[in-house]
């Protein structure tokens, strides 16, 4: 059985928590270390994918640091994404080939990790098909809760998804759509659709 080191890193930059992130991943891939968890809280930043369609970005980069928002390319695969006070986000960097070599079914392990944590809370989370990450009905809609981004270093290796579970707004936080409404700094500055 593979140990692994959970740590909560409280509010840090998302510059910090990244570059922390890839020290890690080359002592977990050199062995130097076990399987890590980090979770943290990042200032308001939005990332965006690999895939990210700029489209989604509804505010333009001046407005953003007006806003002291800040904006990162990842290499991570989604669309754009926000994080802020009052989300948990969640960084495993973990050895997957001792486990299971499936993406897929470690990507589906995540959200079903979410949605009982979910439950925990009080809010009856779900998946719905063809998507990744939960979602939790808010009255007449639907809103994504968690968003899951999944960067592989090199695999069977390293895996590092971002699992954003907002825990100021539940049920109807929206993680990667926009800020979720009690935090609203800058209403509508980003969606993703995905």
């Amino acid at each position: 059985m593979t140990t692994c080191l959970i740590t909560d890193l409280g509010l840090v930059s998302y510059t910090d928590a990244s570059s922390l992130q890839q020290r890690l991943a080359a002592a977990r891939k050199s062995g130097l270390i076990d399987d890590v968890f980090l979770l943290c809280e990042h200032p308001h930043v939005i990332t965006l994918g690999r895939n990210a369609n700029r489209q989604n970005l509804l505010a333009s980069e001046h407005v953003l640091r007006q806003k002291a928002v800040e904006l990162h390319a990842t290499n991570r695969g989604g669309d754009v994404t926000y994080h802020g006070p009052g989300q948990i986000v969640g960084y495993p960097i973990l050895n997957l080939a001792g486990i299971k070599r499936d993406v897929g079914w470690y990507v589906r392990t995540l959200e079903e990790a979410m949605i009982r944590a979910s439950a925990d809370f009080g809010a009856t989370a779900y998946r719905v098909p063809g998507k990744t990450g939960i979602w939790v009905q808010a009255g007449a809609s639907e809103e994504k809760l968690a968003a899951i981004g999944v960067h592989i270093t090199a695999l069977p290796t390293t895996f590092q998804p971002t699992c954003a579970i907002s825990t100021s707004s539940f049920p109807a936080a929206s993680p990667t759509a926009r800020p979720p409404p009690s935090k609203n700094c800058f209403a509508g500055a980003s969606r993703s659709r995905r």
